[in-house]
């Protein structure tokens, strides 16, 4: 289960940085509601809070055991054992991938970043000394309770993304060779869809899918997703119109044209004069390809529908940066015949 901070701007009530003697703010919570005694034990210490109204149990904690692999143990009862990770603000939503056994959490922001996390055991992912890589409204505890995680991947409230919206990785059959492995999460603001890619170490790779249509009224965009029998993704927006998506392919193939010619990207095949609005650009630090030289340009789409709002290009001065649906790179490779006449 994942719990947040209780609300209000810049964790007002001070649940924030792995407070675990207090109540259930602020974490993710692993119990045992089997209650086998042969892996957890009887809970320890209650949360704390207002007396129970008349009628209700004397307890809020109960029907379930604490395991006891749990990181936080606490024989004398002087923290809350139900902490399985910890310092997070607003968890929208958590999903656990059986295939490669993570769990996925997306954490929204406060004003200025959105992030995306894998859950560890014992991790202590920021909220309030941090929010995504910047940091936080509070100070850093001193000591610091677990081990301190950095999102997998987080971004800035610009070109209209303001609230991350938790998915699922994708496990199923039509889209498989596209999608199979990436985590796809959305963003209410925009009512964008991703899909993102990492392999445990690395930087992830971020793709834009799509973008589901708004609901209308206050809270529009993207709200939720679900799968449907086969694992195909189920997405929904939010609002009086709120409706319930599907991804499907469009058209007859995803494929890019089998020729150059076909594509458009030049208007000169020989000369590699470049189609209007395709611009030439290079990077800071090129790979080396073994001797080859290598031209490249881009071209962001602004033509209307079925786009809805402006392309442009996010840009951070850390982390990757996010390019609109419809963006088109072309990168071109030579080699020399000669390598002894680089005139040949």
């Amino acid at each position: 289960m994942s719990c947040g901070d209780e609300g209000g701007n810049n964790d007002p009530y001070n649940h924030g940085g792995g407070k675990i003697d207090d109540g259930f703010f602020c974490g993710v919570l692993r119990i045992d509601v089997d209650q086998n005694p042969a892996r957890s034990h009887p809970i320890r210490r209650q949360p704390l809070g207002a007396t129970p109204p008349p009628g209700w149990p004397a307890t809020y904690a109960q029907h379930y055991f604490i395991p006891n692999d749990n990181p936080w143990l606490a024989p004398g009862g002087s923290v809350l054992e139900e902490f399985y990770a910890v310092a997070f603000r607003n968890p929208h939503r958590m999903t656990y991938d059986p295939i490669s056994s993570r769990i996925w959490l997306c954490d929204v922001g406060q004003s200025g970043r959105e992030e995306v996390d894998v859950i560890e055991k014992g991790g202590n992912y920021g909220w309030s000394f941090a929010q995504g890589s910047v940091g936080g409204p509070r100070g850093r505890p001193v000591p610091l309770l677990g081990v301190e995680k950095p999102p997998v991947f987080d971004y800035a409230h610009i070109n209209g993304y303001t609230c991350v919206i938790g998915g699922y990785v994708y496990r199923g059959k039509e889209f498989a060779a596209y999608l199979s492995g990436r985590y796809l999460f959305g963003d209410n603001g925009t009512a964008r869809i991703r899909a993102l890619t990492y392999d445990g170490t690395g930087s992830p790779q971020v793709m834009e899918l799509t973008t589901i249509p708004h609901g209308g009224g206050e809270t529009t965009g993207m709200s939720t997703f679900d799968l449907d029998r086969n694992n195909e993704v189920l997405m929904c927006s939010a609002g009086p119109g709120v409706k319930i998506y599907k991804l499907i392919k469009v058209g007859a193939s995803n494929q890019p044209p089998a020729l150059l010619s076909q594509t458009g990207a030049f208007t000169n095949l020989t000369t590699l004069e470049p189609a209007p609005g395709l611009i030439p650009y290079t990077v800071n630090a090129p790979l080396w390809s073994d001797a080859a030289v290598k031209t490249r340009w881009m071209t962001v789409p602004n033509d209307g529908a079925p786009y809805n709002r402006v392309e442009t290009v996010g840009c951070t001065n850390a982390g990757p940066w996010s390019f609109p649906v419809g963006t088109v790179f072309v990168k071109h490779f030579e080699l020399p015949t000669d390598d002894t006449n680089p005139a040949v």
